[in-house]
């Protein structure tokens, strides 16, 4: 009996002593605030400023969680908050834009030390909030870090802020980290990078970074920003070069770096985008380039030019947007359809996939920039399937001749006339159907679209439902029904699982 009372005496204090270990950590941590200053201008290490008192040189702990409340300075303005000279430390970080109609300017003024996102879960968190009413917050605000950042493993920049880059945070000095390092940016908002000058010998980031919502720009150049395992772009995200006034805007990130694209970016405005300003500018991307999977790249402004200089790659599609001119000039190998939706795409390499078909909307050009032929299997005006054969600009040799889609020396060989399929199937199951109106309330991807392929609209709709109910025979199985209304076709799609469950239910009994 002594025995069982001394092993449940020892488990309890034992019991005790972890429970104060982790609540003494968990006080370490420290959860902090900054309060109100009626100044312009506040320090970090002020201990006045922050509630609870946190230790003399303010709050600096591996998983610490701060909050910065705004407006810090009442009524319309900026304030700026220094830094120590030393390294700080914290877990979490956030700046609380939700009551601030006017989203008052927070600058972080580095003097020396970085600031150090480090988290005992291993994954460190920036947050900002929404500033003021979605649509309504003043434009070129934004808060300001402007000391370096070391990651430790794993940082999440969450951007909730009305969707515009010019109410982001923009970071202007480096980002360290080593190459086990992961940046993830999170939120429909956007961050800016503006990183002027290289880091100098043993600093920089050379991790992975992850756009997986909302754009990241680039502004001045970004050096050193991420090594060979490169920025990957989520469906969603968006990468955009800036060319902030600079005559001769070039942007790469670090030497053998790779971005990953994919999807259509946010609001379809590219998950590239060349966000080029002023007329007559030519902005260039020194990296290569690779579609994961079906991508959207913009060149936003007509008559500008956005270029890319290494190779293109990947298994998705190269989706063309925008204005401007797209210029390809390395070895591509990407073995996707190529889609010119907008403007103008020139290459000045024959690498188009032989498998692969081009497609251009009304009113876009491809400048064929190299001498001979390219084969490519099918070849698309409008939605239009066009003939075998040789085509290309006059002068170029080729047997069709449409200077109204192309320019240029070259020629593309077309291979195959595909069979089109019924306009409005959009899934591709040879008929037209609710399941095709359901995919075009999604966004698609659809097949046999006659409309600018590639672009989801309100064409498509009327596609499908001039489509639907046909008699067999003409694509459609659904008879001579009259053609729903979406209502309609939304609660057909909704009911439907319900009968077959019944007919499920009454074939057990």
């Amino acid at each position: 009996m002594a025995v069982y009372y001394s092993v449940w005496r020892f488990s309890r204090t034992t019991l005790a002593i972890l429970l104060a270990t982790v609540c003494s950590a968990q006080l370490a941590l420290g959860q902090y605030t900054y309060v109100q200053d009626s100044d312009g201008v506040g320090s970090w290490d002020d201990i006045n400023n922050w509630t609870p008192t946190p230790p003399a040189t303010g709050p600096n702990a591996i998983g610490a969680t701060v909050l910065i409340n705004q407006p810090i300075k009442s009524g319309v303005g900026g304030y700026t908050l220094d830094m120590p000279a030393t390294d700080v430390t914290v877990g979490t970080l956030t700046i609380d834009n939700t009551n601030d109609q006017y989203a008052t300017k927070i600058t972080m003024a580095g003097h020396g030390g970085r600031l150090v996102f480090e988290d005992p879960s291993g994954t460190a968190k920036y947050i900002e909030t929404t500033n003021g009413t979605p649509g309504n917050a003043p434009a070129s605000v934004q808060n300001s870090i402007q000391m370096p950042i070391l990651v430790k493993n794993s940082l999440e920049i969450t951007q909730n802020n009305y969707p515009n880059l010019n109410t982001g945070t923009t970071f202007t000095n480096r980002f360290d980290g080593d190459i086990n390092s992961v940046i993830v940016k999170k939120g429909t908002g956007g961050i800016q990078l503006q990183l002027n000058s290289a880091p100098a010998a043993g600093f920089g980031f050379l991790g992975q970074m992850l756009i997986q919502e909302g754009p990241v720009r680039l502004i001045n150049k970004t050096f050193a920003i991420a090594s060979a395992s490169g920025i990957t772009v989520s469906s969603g995200g968006q990468l955009q070069l800036a060319d902030n006034a600079t005559a001769v805007p070039d942007y790469n990130i670090a030497t053998g770096a790779v971005l990953n694209l994919n999807g259509n970016g946010p609001a379809n405005t590219g998950a590239l985008q060349f966000g080029i300003t002023v007329d007559g500018r030519t902005e260039t991307f020194h990296n290569s380039v690779n579609l994961q999977s079906d991508s959207r790249i913009q060149v936003s402004r007509a008559n500008s030019v956005g270029a890319i200089d290494q190779a293109v790659t990947g298994g998705g599609d190269l989706i063309k947007t925008g204005p401007g001119k797209l210029t390809l000039s390395g070895s591509n190998t990407y073995t996707g359809d190529t889609q010119i939706n907008a403007g103008t795409l020139s290459t000045t390499t024959a690498t188009l996939a032989d498998t692969a078909d081009v497609s251009l909307s009304t009113g876009a050009k491809f400048n064929l920039g190299f001498g001979g032929p390219d084969t490519i299997r099918s070849l698309y005006f409008g939605g239009v399937a066009q003939s075998v054969g040789t085509w290309g600009a006059t002068g170029s040799g080729a047997t069709n001749i449409n200077d109204t889609f192309f320019t240029g020396t070259g020629v593309l060989n077309v291979t195959t006339l595909p069979v089109v399929g019924v306009p409005g199937d959009f899934n591709g199951n040879g008929t037209v159907d609710a399941a095709d109106y359901v995919l075009w309330r999604k966004g698609g991807p659809l097949q046999n679209e006659i409309d600018t392929p590639g672009t989801v609209n309100g064409q498509d709709y009327l596609d499908w439902r001039s489509q639907f109910g046909k008699p067999p025979g003409s694509g459609s199985s659904l008879g001579a029904a009259a053609v729903p209304e979406p209502s309609t076709v939304m609660l057909l799609v909704f009911i439907a699982p319900l009968f077959v469950s019944g007919k499920l239910r009454r074939k057990r009994t």
